[in-house]
């Protein structure tokens, strides 16, 4: 995103702070490591009081993460993220390499469509469908903090969110191009959801496989809300 120099010098501070996390930032199109000052920094970063002021025009933030996590945010970075309000970047490093860094954020709203990478909370199940409603509608739906496997541990980020982003119930013969089906996949609560369009078509993003529009009715047994998006 910010080309291979910033890439590259992001890289470079994970692989010299390891087993720390590191942290950056890119001002004027060039990466500047920041200090961890994190309490427990293996598992955390925070950058010291005053760095968004002290460093004016901040275009990105960039840090680590460890061999024990993702390569993915979790649901504190995408909380960070969504509160500064640029793009943000993850590099994962084991001490002996550090990975390409993934970006996240609203910069990701343009990605093609079909044939994404799954990449929890970046592009997953409802990144895809912010992604249709931007270059469909040029509605950007809003952002919800979530950690993997949220279902699993007692969350219930459909049905606690689509009221918020502007979405209600409608009967299921009602559905049209634009509706999105709630999912039950393997699972109590919806955790699995897409976009109905034109020619009976879905277009969903399952975890683990590539996004893809394929014919809608195989999922239909597992709806249990079709919601409709009114602003």
């Amino acid at each position: 995103m910010f080309g291979e120099a910033v890439e590259s010098a992001a890289r470079a501070d994970a692989l010299s702070r390891f087993p720390r996390e590191s942290c950056g930032i890119v001002v004027g199109g060039a990466y500047h490591a920041i200090e961890n000052v994190a309490a427990d920094p293996g598992n955390h970063f925070e950058m010291p009081e005053g760095s968004w002021t002290d460093h004016p025009g901040i275009e990105a933030v960039i840090h680590s993460h460890g061999p024990q996590y993702l390569l993915a945010p979790s649901a504190d970075d995408m909380r960070h993220q969504i509160a500064t309000a640029v793009p943000w970047g993850i590099t994962r490093c084991d001490g002996v390499a550090a990975s390409p860094v993934l970006w996240f954020g609203d910069c990701r709203l343009d990605d093609p469509l079909v044939g994404r990478d799954f990449v929890h909370g970046v592009t997953d199940c409802y990144a895809i469908i912010r992604s249709w409603y931007w270059q469909s509608r040029q509605i950007k739906l809003p952002e919800f903090p979530r950690d993997p496997d949220w279902w699993s541990r007692g969350g219930d980020l459909y049905n606690d969110g689509f009221g918020a982003a502007g979405f209600r119930v409608i009967p299921a013969t009602d559905a049209v191009t634009g509706d999105v089906p709630l999912i039950n996949f393997r699972s109590s609560v919806p955790n699995h959801a897409g976009v109905l369009l034109d020619g009976g078509l879905l277009l969903h993003h399952l975890m683990g496989r590539k996004s893809v529009r394929e014919p809608v009715g195989r999922w239909v047994p597992m709806v249990t809300k079709w919601l409709r998006y009114e602003g």
